[in-house]
């Protein structure tokens, strides 16, 4: 709920220019990519449960001090920022606040998400159960998003209820709702606790300094060149690396139903609040729907042909999203083009979630115990500044008649993302028939490096 809450509060606050939730989203994930590197190596070197308890913690204060924010650039009387969040130095310090403490939540959830899928579960789970269990997982998250903005909507939607106290109470309803998490996990953990500590300490003997270390070694092992390259360098001797490099181009788009910048721009048209929630609810249950089919057709017709499958029928409904939103923007038949546009955004979110089981699947297979941390978090890295760069595009070009130029970047960067796996996909083709014909070459260099099952893993 509360993702959905922020761009509706830039829609009221400045309606006719999509600026502060560009800007909004730029720097945070400008924030994460810079400090995803360092997540990652906190999770390969230290006890797992304090690793996600302090991003728990971490997200549960920020809520409750960004809704505190939110609520006080709400008291601003509109003709004081008319259309402009920088209009006065007191609504410029408040959006400086909120962007500071949005991104250190999101890291927070960065850090509980990289740490639960990413590491947890791949040590859980048998490779043949990781697809059906990614598929749950993803299905609790993407229920919530079905669930989130029709509260959101409804409880806007009262006629007593003010968008300042509607917003505080999503804000206190969030907060309230990481004790479960917490506590959730924390049962997991301590169920599991043999499995998950004796992992842990051997991914501390391989990663921590040897007792003799200076103070210089240590800072030198956290310089910010130094993490990155490192983590660069784990990440591209990776077999699954372009399957990585695939997702993180599906990030560089602002057609998502949940986004910030579109969902400003939705709203800034004229879409009404409870309208723009049924198109995220609708969008969130068509990806339900990808994430719960995917593990049936994955166990049948194979994890990469259906990953290729899904992932292509994503690119091809975005490309029909751009022709009908051309033909809005060139004033053909509007009301039709709108709602075509977003039919078919919708539609192309069964492709995206499912796809996004199969790359997770394919990464928790392919990737080792000792680097997960360090190599999930460069790929957490490569989204966000896919992300990055369409945000300052969207920044740059915030006027929202020309939105039509950020739509085709968006279609044109997923598409490429599509070509991306469809070539990996090729190339682990290619090598698997070499290495049955006893060619050997990179694949076994891959295997080697891995384990002697990362291969079988990835089919």
């Amino acid at each position: 709920m509360w993702e959905f809450v922020v761009p509706i509060t830039f829609a009221v606050l400045t309606p006719h220019s999509l600026l502060p939730p560009s800007v909004y989203g730029l720097c945070t994930q400008i924030t994460t990519a810079a400090f995803s590197s360092y997540l990652g190596k906190l999770i390969d070197k230290h006890d797992r449960i304090k690793v996600v308890s302090s991003g728990i913690v971490v997200q549960a204060i920020c809520i409750a001090i960004a809704s505190i924010f939110l609520w006080l650039l709400l008291e601003i009387p509109n003709h004081e920022i008319d259309d402009n969040i920088f209009a006065s130095v007191y609504s410029s310090l408040l959006f400086i606040g909120l962007l500071i403490i949005a991104s250190i939540e999101l890291l927070g959830t960065t850090i509980v998400d990289l740490s639960v899928e990413r590491d947890w579960v791949p040590e859980l789970f048998d490779d043949e159960e990781l697809a059906l269990m990614n598929s749950r997982m993803r299905g609790i998250d993407l229920s919530t998003e079905i669930l989130g903005p029709l509260i959101v909507g409804g409880l806007l939607s009262i006629p007593q209820v003010t968008p300042e106290i509607g917003f505080l109470s999503i804000g206190a309803f969030n907060f309230a709702s990481f004790f479960p998490q917490f506590f959730l996990l924390l049962v997991v953990f301590k169920k599991h606790s043999f499995a998950l500590e004796k992992n842990q300490s051997s991914a501390k003997s391989q990663t921590s300094p040897s007792t003799t270390s200076t103070t210089a070694t240590v800072m030198q092992e956290w310089n910010p060149v130094v993490v990155l390259k490192e983590t660069s360098s784990l990440f591209i001797k990776q077999p699954v690396a372009l399957v990585a490099v695939s997702w993180s181009m599906l990030w560089m788009t602002l057609l998502s139903p949940h986004g910030v910048v579109l969902t400003s721009y939705l709203k800034g048209q004229g879409v009404e609040d409870w309208e723009l929630s049924v198109f995220r609810s609708i969008s969130a249950g068509v990806g339900l729907l990808g994430t719960l089919c995917f593990p049936y057709f994955s166990s049948r017709f194979g994890l990469k042909a259906v990953s290729q499958f899904c992932i292509t029928e994503e690119g091809v409904f975005l490309i029909f999203a751009g022709v009908c939103f051309t033909l809005l923007h060139l004033n053909i038949a509007n009301t039709i083009m709108m709602q075509l546009f977003m039919v078919f955004l919708v539609i192309s979110r069964f492709g995206l979630h499912a796809f996004g089981i199969g790359e997770l699947t394919l990464l928790q297979q392919g990737i080792p115990e000792d680097v997960r941390g360090r190599v999930n978090s460069f790929e957490t890295v490569l989204c966000n500044l896919a992300t990055c760069i369409i945000y300052t595009a969207s920044a740059i070009v915030s006027d929202p008649n020309q939105f039509i130029w950020m739509v085709w970047a968006s279609v044109i960067s997923v598409n490429i993302g599509v070509l991306v796996f469809a070539y990996w996909n090729y190339q682990w083709e290619m090598k698997d028939e070499e290495h049955v014909h006893g060619l050997g070459g990179e694949l076994d260099d891959h295997i080697n490096y891995h384990s002697k099952t990362t291969k079988a893993k990835l089919y």
